[in-house]
């Protein structure tokens, strides 16, 4: 069996029942094996639970995107917003995701947390607003801290709440439309 299979089942069982919810039976009778075939994984459903977690934690981390600082601000900002639409409606990154946000108590410490999550696109949207105004002397109306961090919740927002692609459309749509306020004109 593919491991990448067995994180997938494990993840996708976490975001349904939560941790006491699951069992390596519950696991085994997804995945169709014997339970017993488990334990050539992982010594406990614990450890299986953590390996998951590390696993998509680790996919999470690794993703990255170039941005082409040609495009007008908007197009910039609607392809950042996208992106991370894409990324996180991937499956095993939206399971993770809806974990850690149920979750926070069961934490483990190579794991990032909503919080975690939220800072690694706070930050990444400062860099990019930063380069923005340095490239293309683009003026906010406030602290460019204060629009990355209204942007990072935005999206935060977008991706628990997006559904279908007509309704994110509109969401980013909006959100750009909010983010005029924000640039000098």
């Amino acid at each position: 069996m593919q491991k990448d299979l067995l994180y997938k089942t494990v993840l996708s069982l976490l975001a349904k029942n939560c941790f006491n919810g699951v069992s390596m039976a519950d696991i085994s009778k997804e995945l169709n094996i014997k339970p017993s075939s488990l334990y050539e994984y992982a010594k406990d459903k614990d450890e299986l639970i953590r390996m998951s977690l590390e696993f998509a934690n680790e996919r999470l981390r690794i993703v990255n995107f170039n941005i082409d600082f040609k495009k007008s601000v908007k197009h910039i900002i609607e392809d950042v917003l996208r992106h991370y639409l894409d990324l996180f409606l991937d499956e095993i990154n939206r399971y993770f995701f809806s974990i850690t946000l149920r979750l926070k108590e069961y934490r483990y410490e190579k794991i990032s947390n909503i919080e975690d999550i939220t800072y690694m696109i706070d930050t990444q949207l400062f860099f990019i607003l930063d380069e923005l105004v340095s490239k293309k002397g683009i003026k906010f109306k406030v602290d460019i801290d204060n629009v990355s961090h209204f942007l990072s919740l935005m999206i935060i927002e977008l991706i628990i709440n997006s559904s279908d692609e007509e309704k994110a459309n509109w969401q980013i749509n909006k959100i750009i439309e909010i983010l005029d306020d924000f640039l000098y004109n």
